[in-house]
């Protein structure tokens, strides 16, 4: 549904407390789509792919955007400096960048490393949001088995959480409501993005998707640190793994052919 990811944001921003009619809508979207996937073959997977999960993850970002954005427009927002330093995050990520043997996701981890450290240049309340966020992606990569990495990023996250929840309660007079729709902004990202692979798992095994809708689709995961792509792969049978792999390859080269 064009423009449904601005709608979403608008009626959020206009009335916060529709926010929960707004998290229920989502849940039985994400539920519909996954019986969907389900139950469809041929042309009606390659039609859920195209149009269905594409709404659904607009309205999903969208409702995330309108609640990160009630914080950031709220007045003073601009003002609030967070500790970087005080969070620890650094140790965290040059211990898991230690432990990185591939150099592709080595590669991928530095860049997104860099993405987190950036946030200490200005370390306002945006950037502790996208914090949040990044760091978040890292408790999810796929290639982090250690224990004691998994808890010390959730030690950072919880740290995190502190800072927003102090910086939400300086800037906004609705600051319970906020976090908890932020509580729950978080809760359905994390709910689209399962809710994506599983679908993109099934549609990679149908023969009536094409190869230009499997590779634009994969390249938007390809440069994700948290191992979504690989995932995806991983799960399908050699022949369609390779289907979806050259499909990946020939998107790329048409993207910088065309850009040359």
């Amino acid at each position: 549904r064009p423009g449904g990811e601005a709608i979403v944001q608008s009626v959020v921003r206009d009335s916060p407390k529709a926010s929960q009619a707004i998290v229920q809508a989502l849940d039985s979207r994400a539920q519909d789509i996954m019986r969907t996937s389900g139950e469809l073959s041929g042309e009606g997977v390659a039609k859920l792919l195209r149009e269905d999960l594409d709404n659904y993850v607009a309205d999903v970002k969208g409702f995330y955007g309108s609640v990160k954005d009630r914080a950031l427009k709220a007045p003073g927002a601009d003002q609030v400096q967070f500790d970087y330093d005080g969070l620890a995050v650094e140790p965290v990520l040059k211990r898991l960048q230690a432990n990185i043997q591939d150099p592709t996701v080595l590669q991928r981890f530095v860049a997104q490393a860099q993405r987190i450290r950036e946030t200490s240049d200005s370390r306002s309340f945006g950037d502790l949001l996208e914090l949040r966020h990044l760091v978040n992606d890292f408790k999810f990569n796929k290639r982090i088995t250690s224990a004691k990495d998994y808890d010390a990023l959730n030690e950072v996250l919880t740290r995190i959480d502190g800072a927003v929840k102090q910086s939400a309660e300086l800037v906004l007079p609705d600051s319970k409501q906020w976090l908890t729709d932020w509580a729950s902004a978080r809760a359905k990202y994390a709910q689209m993005m399962r809710t994506q692979e599983n679908v993109l798992v099934k549609a990679l095994r149908s023969p009536n998707v094409t190869e230009a809708e499997v590779g634009n689709r994969l390249v938007k995961h390809i440069q994700t640190v948290d191992g979504t792509l690989e995932e995806v792969l991983s799960k399908l049978p050699a022949n369609a793994r390779k289907r979806a792999e050259g499909a990946v390859i020939k998107t790329l080269v048409d993207k910088t052919t065309a850009g040359a």
